[in-house]
């Protein structure tokens, strides 16, 4: 019995095209059916339609059905006569028939090729009259592939077979060629071309695109804050990641700039220091942004390794002031990475008014202290409370990340979970692999995915503690035939290519999609707060990806953290 497609007839379908479709559903009829096939490729419509296209391993046959008690040509014109004795013009059906056979032919060669195997196939065409005799002849008539009522029903599968004789010899009178009998194999090829299954999915990139909307319009404790900063000289501003930190940073730095005044914008990220020059856009003379470590060397009269940390250059500056310049307002964001005493007094020297009496403005994550002990921060941020008596503002709301990211963020980390994400996502993807042709795998996958639903190369991140040349990666060129372009400094990120970043580099910054690879731990505080920073750079969607000997690791804060989520 051949397989139809589909298995059972619209109601509405004429009789002429319902006795067809019983006589193809015979148990003697071998092969594929499709009822009612569209062609867009027509030469003289913009779409036709073949009554009944037969797949069989002798060929393709496009069958065309005319229904009515008698058909007849007048003048060249074709008429049906209904069993009510009413007459209807109709398309002659030889035509139609051969006018889809050639459109077929010209699709299999714009698909596979005009000298391709599958498209010197046999593709012949048949007319049937299920409802009268025909009686019409004529050169233009190939009635040697027409089945009417005069014929025996039992025998359509009969009829299909010499029609297909019929063509095979036309062909090799024609051309010479002998064609070949089809496969199983080619005839499920042809049958997923013509008509294969498909499952319409959202658009990935479409979805995106709404939850940004979303996220955007969760700004009302921002600008609530802003308030509260313009009101207070001194203020330090707490809050996770993707709760506005550096936005709200930078919309206080361009007002203070249109109001005049001198100000400095300190970062410990180099990367944030040139996405905020890019955002703010001011003349150098006018203002300072950039790190804490570029900001004290220009008042240093001595010669600094590179590798100094934060702390030291402050101490060197203390013991070796200089003269320095004054300044209005300065902000200092990513303030937990920079949570040593020293380093608060080298500011007091450049604060107009000083850092007890002057305008100033701190903002941090505790949750992201990566360069500090506990110790050093504790009594740092203490030292700065008591001192300089600072107004506090706790920002709650993320406005970076989806519910599910700031979930399973809380579950790998143990950080808090910020009280208000209203914005739902996809699904945090999270596996656990065993080398790197296990990972590629993985991540392949999951990138098809995206690509696929319309997200470009330049809305992911790779991410991991390691750089490329140290990383699971290492060696990889390409995935989903993309370039991985290795982009430690944020003004070479690409466009067009796979953008892999440390997560210490990228600190601070955000993509619409973060794969997050290498991961070997999750219950020390390094690897905490490594994974939360990696994590909540995610806005839309994280895949992560760890090493299988961390599983144990990860399926203890998964089961330890889900009841602190329920509670």
């Amino acid at each position: 019995m051949a397989e139809m497609m589909p298995a059972t007839i619209d109601t509405q379908t004429s009789n002429a095209e319902k006795m067809v479709f019983e006589w193809f559903s015979s148990d003697l009829v071998k092969g594929v059916v499709m009822h009612s096939l569209l062609q867009k490729n027509h030469k003289r419509k913009l779409v036709a339609e073949v009554d009944f296209l037969y797949i069989s391993k002798r060929g393709i046959l496009c069958v065309e059905v005319k229904g009515g008690q008698s058909i007849l040509r007048e003048s060249g014109e074709w008429y049906s006569i209904s069993k009510t004795g009413v007459k209807h013009n109709i398309k002659d059906p030889f035509r139609q028939a051969m006018e889809c056979s050639y459109a077929l032919k010209d699709y299999l060669m714009d698909v596979y090729g005009k000298f391709s195997v599958e498209a010197n196939i046999i593709i012949g065409y048949a007319v049937v009259f299920p409802e009268c005799i025909f009686t019409g002849k004529g050169n233009d008539l190939a009635t040697e592939v027409m089945f009417d009522c005069k014929s025996n029903i039992s025998d359509f599968n009969v009829f299909l077979e010499k029609a297909f004789d019929y063509w095979e010899e036309q062909i090799f009178s024609k051309i010479s060629l002998v064609s070949n009998r089809l496969t199983d194999v080619y005839i499920k090829k042809f049958t997923n071309l013509l008509r294969g299954d498909f499952a319409v999915v959202p658009s990935i990139r479409l979805e995106m695109q709404h939850i940004e909307q979303q996220l955007i319009t969760l700004t009302e404790e921002q600008f609530d804050a802003l308030e509260t900063i313009n009101m207070n000289d001194r203020v330090v501003v707490t809050g996770g990641a993707g709760t506005g930190k550096t936005l709200l940073a930078i919309e206080k730095a361009r007002r203070a700039l249109a109001e005049n005044k001198k100000i400095a914008f300190i970062c410990f990220n180099k990367n944030i220091s040139k996405t905020v020059k890019q955002a703010i856009n001011e003349d150098e003379s006018i203002c300072f942004i950039g790190t804490y470590h570029n900001f004290i060397r220009k008042y240093l009269m001595i010669d600094l390794p590179n590798w100094a940390e934060a702390y030291e250059l402050a101490e060197l500056f203390l013991k070796n002031s200089s003269e320095t310049d004054e300044f209005d307002l300065i902000i200092v964001d990513e303030a937990q990475d920079l949570m040593h005493v020293s380093i608060w007094e080298s500011l007091d020297k450049f604060v107009k008014g000083g850092m007890d009496k002057g305008n100033w403005i701190l903002f941090l994550d505790p949750n992201q202290n990566m360069f500090n002990s506990e110790e050093d921060y504790a009594f740092a941020i203490e030292y700065i409370k008591e001192v300089y008596s600072p107004a506090t503002i706790m920002l709650t709301i993320n406005c970076r990340n989806t519910e599910q990211i700031g979930r399973l963020t809380t579950q790998i980390t143990n950080m808090p979970l910020a009280k208000h994400i209203k914005v739902s996502g996809p699904s945090v993807v999270v596996d656990s692999y065993t080398n790197q042709k296990d990972l590629l795998k993985m991540v392949r996958e999951e990138m098809q995915k995206l690509l696929s639903g319309g997200c470009l190369p330049n809305e992911i991140v790779i991410l991991s503690k390691y750089r490329l040349e140290n990383s699971e990666l290492a060696g990889v060129e390409k995935i989903c035939n993309l370039p991985i372009h290795y982009a430690e400094d944020i003004t070479d990120f690409s466009e067009s290519s796979l953008n892999y970043f440390t997560i210490q580099s990228f600190k601070g910054l955000e993509a619409n999609i973060v794969f997050l690879i290498d991961i070997n731990g999750f219950e020390t505080l390094k690897n905490r707060i490594l994974n939360y920073v990696a994590a909540t750079r995610a806005k839309m969607l994280l895949c992560a990806f760890y090493q299988i000997e961390a599983d144990d690791e990860y399926q203890n804060v998964i089961k330890y953290n889900k009841k602190a989520l329920a509670t």
